[in-house]
């Protein structure tokens, strides 16, 4: 019957097909809902006048449940007839009628039905959408919503109509056996029949295993044999063995750490219909010699209903802890492609920035080669020419790095000979910056060979210049001084300016990504990007700063293994 509580009205269009399945499905819930009701007034009337179980309010509330809302009309008169006749077979004749007891049936079945939809209205009101019987939610609105409000509510309404047709029967003991018994029935149905349509659908879904049936099998088999020996009459030695019916309770733990809700319920379901076979036949644990049998059914019935909800609450707790694994598993993922994007997403940004510098070179290039021309400086040219090239030559290389290693974080492990290329770096600079500041270094003494890639390092110095340059007020010569000096296995590369420096809480920022004092100007990369290609080498950047007094920005490279053993 599908979908659950709150399910569209919509046009109903039947198939032949799915008429039969109708049918054969409201079909399925009358016999069930017959035989609740038969077997509620069997361990009800086989040796006393009390009821200790009754399962067809909990069965109509799962049909509701499980049903779609248009189909509710259906179930409630096919219910309601049900009760009628199931009542009045038992408490009259049906060739002798009787009027005063068909009134009796009528009302008593009328509760056992609005208890049913009691409980489905909040089962399906609070439980949460969509409806499991895992989950803690729908598990509180079945204890809470339909064991305890639904039951208690009419099983009271009940207790007063059935008191009035037997005086005999105290009413205290009436409504807390009734209460306690539709509250058996509506912890153990509803459950089962909600996760046993859960189960179906992923066994048409996956197929079947069939070890887990087995296992399953093996499980009932075990509750039915330990159900027996625990609660029918045995000897002093079997007494002292199998006199505890809470030996039920490995097998309950066993049901919900590997069946979940389906396993309890049907350990539970099982587990019910013995024990109060047998302790309506005046047998097994609960009952006491010089008790009344309200007294022993109430012992029984709260036995029933605290191994009821332990299994249900640690299957549902298992599930929780399921859940919340795989749930931690995606946000993990998620987490990590998130992070992976935003480190795409920064590279993206420092290329763009490069890039861009490159295009500048070329740009500035120009502007002086046409000076030049105009000058008749034909070395000057050339020189143009030559950074123009190496702009476009390191443009170029940056690109194809990009599609040679497109996974964030996965670096070259070349090595560069610091003293001449940044002779060549530093030469192109200044001439490119050479309106803004004058760029000044000294060369290395000899050669000393790095653990960084020449694009990098090319990378690098071009960022750590223009971010100097651009330091300085507009309308000054600036200048820019490159230092470098080897200590031991490292070699520290120093750029200093005379500029504008920054304060302590735009230092404490430099390295954060797309953070600039430029404004629009301003990518908010450059650093960033330093600092990513220093690090990843082994190496680490340096910054000092004084507001109003310029900036340091000091570089440590490691020394490559061939330098190092030299």
């Amino acid at each position: 019957m599908g979908e659950g509580v709150g399910a569209g009205v919509g046009k109903c269009r039947f198939g032949p097909v799915k008429y039969m399945r109708l049918i054969l499905g409201l079909g399925i819930f009358v016999l069930a809902h017959q035989a609740s009701i038969h077997l509620g007034y069997f361990l009800q009337y086989s040796a006393q006048s009390v009821a200790m179980v009754w399962f067809s309010s909990g069965a109509l509330a799962a049909a509701l449940l499980l049903a779609k809302r248009r189909l509710w009309g259906v179930l409630l008169a096919l219910a309601s007839s049900s009760e009628v006749v199931g009542n009045f077979y038992y408490m009259g004749s049906l060739r002798d009628f009787d009027l005063a007891t068909l009134g009796v049936a009528t009302s008593v079945g009328g509760c056992h039905v609005a208890e049913g939809v009691t409980a489905a209205y909040l089962v399906g009101r609070f439980g949460g959408r969509p409806l499991q019987s895992s989950r803690v939610r729908t598990l509180l609105a079945v204890v809470v919503g339909a064991a305890v409000l639904a039951s208690g509510i009419w099983s009271l309404v009940g207790a007063l109509i059935w008191d009035s047709a037997n005086e005999a029967i105290l009413f205290s003991l009436s409504w807390g056996v009734w209460w306690a018994g539709n509250a058996l029935g509506m912890l153990t149905i509803v459950p089962l029949a909600m996760s046993a349509r859960s189960r179906l659908k992923r066994i048409g879904d996956r197929g079947l295993d069939r070890w887990l049936l087995l296992e399953y099998l093996i499980l009932v088999s075990l509750v039915l044999v330990l159900g027996t020996l625990s609660f029918q009459d045995k000897s002093p030695p079997l007494r002292d063995l199998f006199g505890f019916p809470y030996l039920l309770f490995p097998l309950v733990i066993w049901a919900g750490a590997r069946f979940r809700v389906l396993g309890v319920s049907s350990a539970n379901f099982v587990v019910v219909i013995m024990l109060a076979l047998f302790t309506d036949s005046g047998r097994g644990p609960f009952v006491q010699s010089g008790t009344t049998l309200h007294a022993d059914v109430l012992a029984m019935q709260t036995f029933l209903v605290v191994l009821t909800l332990s299994g249900l609450a640690l299957a549902t707790f298992l599930h929780e802890l399921e859940c919340a694994r795989v749930e931690r598993v995606k946000a993990e993922a998620r987490m990590l492609l998130t992070s992976h994007l935003d480190e795409v997403g920064r590279q993206a940004a420092g290329v763009a920035h490069d890039l861009n510098n490159a295009l500048m070179v070329v740009s500035g290039s120009l502007d002086l080669m046409d000076e030049y021309l105009g000058q008749g400086r034909a070395e000057a040219v050339r020189e143009s020419v030559n950074d123009m090239r190496l702009a476009s030559r390191r443009a170029t290389e940056l690109v194809k790095k990009l599609l040679v290693e497109p996974q964030a974080g996965e670096e070259s492990r070349e090595t560069t000979e610091l003293r001449c290329a940044m002779d060549v770096d530093l030469a192109a600079l200044r001439r490119q910056y050479s309106e803004r500041a004058k760029v000044e270094w000294k060369s290395l003494d000899r050669a000393c060979t790095v653990e960084i890639d020449r694009l990098s390092l090319g990378r690098v110095l071009s960022n750590l210049i223009k971010n100097a340059v651009e330091a300085i007020p507009p309308g000054q010569q600036g200048r820019v001084a490159v230092g470098v000096e080897r200590q031991g296995e490292r070699v520290e590369v120093s750029v200093e300016d005379d500029g504008a420096g920054m304060d302590e809480s735009t230092l404490s920022r430099v390295f954060e990504p797309y953070f600039s004092t430029k404004g629009e100007a301003g990518v908010g990369v450059g650093l960033a990007v330093v600092k990513g290609l220093i690090e990843r080498r082994g190496g680490d950047v340096r910054v000092e700063s004084v507001s109003s007094r310029g900036t340091r920005v000091t570089l440590r490279f490691v020394l490559s293994h061939a330098e190092e053993s030299a």
